[in-house]
């Protein structure tokens, strides 16, 4: 029996849904839903790669920008960032057009163009000023230019190829949304949902761990391993502990009291560097530092024959070895600090497993060091000391790049050389006024103190930090340590994760035959369900402290998801713009 004509057909269903569905204008509403997500993507790439790592520091805004940025226009037009910063607007100018650019007419065509151009540069200023508070970007007005220009070439791109391509694949997201279904869709989000929960921990739960640390490392002081990374100035005092010192081990550090006393059994190593060489560990337990000709003449320790074989056997239990016998000639109070340079830099001849073997078990530490810097225009990471293997492989390095203080700290999240990120503190070498430096690690938080409390930095290494800086592509940058990043990173990883969680929860019920306030009240379930389920996920098995702003940062980025595929309505053949 042939169906029956509804008012659909005698109207002509095709032609009227057309026209709904395009709304009067050039493009559906698909092909409207994907230009606002090219728009919310391509910023997001743009923020993202140009604030890196977000290290922003506000104090002293305006002279950091009058100082850094930089009015030389022709500076960069002749090098390899042009192109790069043309590429870099290029998509943010196709999906500007694709959002604008409504109709065929030339003076909707140059509206749009125009409106994309001004948006471009606005974006591209507001880019490079942030820059100017970053720890380690150049920021010009020839990058503005580029970026603009970048931004023009995207949007013509799209007057030219992109609105084929945009109704390609609106039509290719209309099927694929048909043909997956709403079980599938829903499968799709839910697994989305508990993905973004569960991947700050898998990621983050080796961030404050220090058990990839390895015991074939040597300890040196003023160079690298291998002879690459000198530093000029004088040591007098080297102290390594097992645990974070306290406030009152700190204060006891900066008065100068005897390392023994404030740290008793938890003092792995101390070494005072007044007199001539060899220093001999004071606290007897690693090996003499001496200069590196005298080391290469001597055996190491895997180099000595094997000793007899003992009667009886050693203890299974690890224990620390007890003091060494060996000479310690008194400390001479008035002999002056060791000068370090091209042949009188030192390092150990054997490796000092034991730091490595205490400090993995304790997964904590105190390393203190008093220097002066000899020049300020030392770069490269000079080191003042390394528990290194060579320029790239290394558990702990306290080293010099101008008049900042660099600190790299080997982890599952920053690398076997420390440098995804190394932890930076400004102007600490400014002059050649002894420094005493005491860098402590314990629970994810390294922080840094220079004289005394007063002075101090701090960087923690969040669940939300290690998955923000695995999406960085490359193995080395810097990170300011007084930006107090913890709640900025903690805040951009819920924006990125609940802006597509959001768009995601949108697409699966608009595939419902439910009334619309039954879709919204699904979607609404959904999302606050999954910030419950993150923030106690994190607030419990992480170090971190539970925070409204988290939350309400998770709602609007979610909302703007929603908003940029909306919920359809009643009709289930009719959707709305």
């Amino acid at each position: 029996m042939g169906r029956t004509r509804s008012w659909k057909d005698t109207l002509g269903k095709r032609d009227f849904t057309a026209k709904v569905e395009r709304g009067g204008g050039g493009s559906s509403i698909v092909e409207r839903k994907l230009a606002r997500l090219l728009v919310a993507g391509a910023m997001f790439a743009v923020l993202f790669c140009g604030l890196f790592p977000f290290d922003l520091v506000f104090r002293g805004a305006g002279a950091k920008i009058e100082r850094r940025f930089d009015w030389t226009f022709t500076q960069y037009f002749t090098s390899g960032d042009t192109p790069e910063n043309i590429l870099f607007f290029t998509p943010l100018g196709f999906a500007l057009g694709a959002l604008l650019l409504r109709g065929n007419s030339r003076t909707q065509q140059i509206i749009a163009g125009v409106l994309t151009v001004l948006t471009g540069a606005s974006l591209s200023v507001i880019v490079e000023i942030l820059q100017c508070l970053l720890g380690e970007r150049d920021p010009s007005v020839t990058d503005i230019a580029n970026n603009t220009i970048g931004a023009a070439v995207g949007f013509g791109v799209y007057l030219f190829v992109g609105r084929q391509f945009l109704s390609t694949a609106a039509m290719w997201i209309e099927r694929t949304e048909r043909k997956l279904g709403p079980a599938t869709l829903g499968t799709i989000t839910g697994l989305f949902a508990l993905a973004i929960c569960l991947v700050p921990l898998i990621k983050g739960a080796e961030s404050g761990s220090l058990s990839n640390w390895l015991p074939t490392y040597s300890l040196a002081v003023g160079n690298e391993l291998g002879d690459k990374r000198l530093w000029f100035g004088n040591v007098s005092n080297v102290l390594i502990a097992s645990h974070a010192a306290t406030d009152a081990q700190l204060d006891a550090i900066f008065s100068a009291r005897k390392p023994e006393d404030i740290f008793g059994t938890a003092l792995i190593g101390h070494y005072d560097l007044r007199g001539e060489p060899p220093f001999v560990d004071r606290a007897g337990h690693l090996p003499p530092l001496d200069l590196p000709r005298r080391v290469a003449t001597q055996p190491t320790r895997t180099a000595r024959p094997a000793p007899t074989q003992p009667i009886f056997p050693h203890p299974t239990t690890a224990t620390r070895p007890t003091t060494l016998a060996a000479v310690t000639r008194p400390i001479d109070p008035t002999a002056l600090p060791w000068d370090l340079g091209p042949e009188t830099w030192l390092r150990t001849g054997d490796p000092v497993d034991l730091i490595t073997r205490e400090l993995t078990t304790s997964n904590a530490f105190t390393i203190a060091i008093t220097a002066s810097s000899a020049r300020p225009d030392q770069f490269q990471t000079a080191r003042l000391m390394t528990i290194s293997a060579g320029a790239h492989h290394r558990n702990f390095t306290i080293g010099q790049d101008s008049t900042n203080l660099i600190v790299r700290v080997r982890t599952g999240v920053t690398g076997e050389n420390g440098s995804a990120p190394e932890f930076v503190l400004a102007d600490v070498f400014a002059d050649e006024t002894p420094r005493r430096i005491v860098v402590t690690f314990a629970d994810a938080l390294l922080k840094v103190f220079i004289d005394g409390k007063d002075w101090s930095a701090q960087a923690r290494l969040t669940p939300e930090a290690a998955v923000i800086w695995a999406m960085y592509p490359r193995d080395y940058w810097k990170f300011q340590m007084d930006s107090n990043d913890s709640a900025r990173l903690a805040l951009i990883y819920r924006a990125i994760s609940f802006l597509p969680l959001g768009v995601l929860c949108a697409a699966t019920v608009n595939l419902l035959q439910r009334r619309r306030r039954e879709r919204v009240i699904i979607v609404l379930a959904i999302l606050a369900a999954t910030i419950v389920l993150m923030e106690a996920l994190i607030t419990t098995l992480s170090s971190e402290r539970f925070a409204i702003s988290n939350v309400i940062v998770s709602a609007l980025a979610a909302s703007a998801g929603v908003f940029i595929v909306k919920i359809r309505s009643e009709s289930p053949w009719l959707r709305t713009r």
